[in-house]
């Protein structure tokens, strides 16, 4: 209920042209990304949508009565040059990230064609199979365990890819 709050608080001062989303063709444009408690909010890298943030998250503030934690909150960039990254941190009171980060698990900013993608989906597997996993285990629970991690992660991982695809 509370992220729709957020979402409507986005989508107004998109409507009003406070915030420029980011538009990657003509039918796809978005500004925010939500799941469960985190967020991501996307725009162009101008000063009036870092204003627009902080309208918005002051918004969300005072008509929620929740708090943003600024201190676990972060700033990430694509292409964009060092001065505005650092006006922008320290504007919004968060910090200034790598351009690689994890969402749902799997690492935003790499190309799926390197290795480095992949890690998150391996470490998972190594942290799911762990050794001492297997001495409680039988045979078939086992194998069990084995198939469902090998149906279950790769196929979240493709999906996401596959969607990513078709945005881009």
């Amino acid at each position: 209920m509370v992220e729709k709050g957020l979402h409507g608080l986005a989508e107004k001062a998109r409507e009003m042209g406070d915030f420029k989303s980011l538009r990657l063709s003509l039918m796809v444009e978005f500004s925010l990304l939500q799941y469960a408690d985190d967020s991501i909010i996307i725009g162009e890298p101008y000063y009036g949508n870092l204003l627009a943030v902080k309208a918005i998250l002051c918004g969300f503030e005072l008509v929620s009565g929740l708090r943003v934690n600024f201190l676990k909150s972060s700033f990430f960039s694509f292409y964009i040059e060092e001065g505005f990254m650092d006006i922008a941190s320290n504007f919004l009171h968060c910090s200034l990230s790598n351009v690689l980060f994890q969402y749902l698990g799997i690492l935003i900013g790499v190309s799926p064609r390197r290795a480095l993608k992949w890690e998150p989906v391996v470490s998972s597997f190594r942290r799911r199979l762990g050794n001492w996993k297997i001495c409680y285990l039988s045979l078939g629970g086992r194998i069990t365990l084995i198939n469902s991690m090998l149906s279950s992660l790769p196929l979240y991982f493709f999906h996401f890819l596959q969607g990513s695809q078709r945005v881009l």
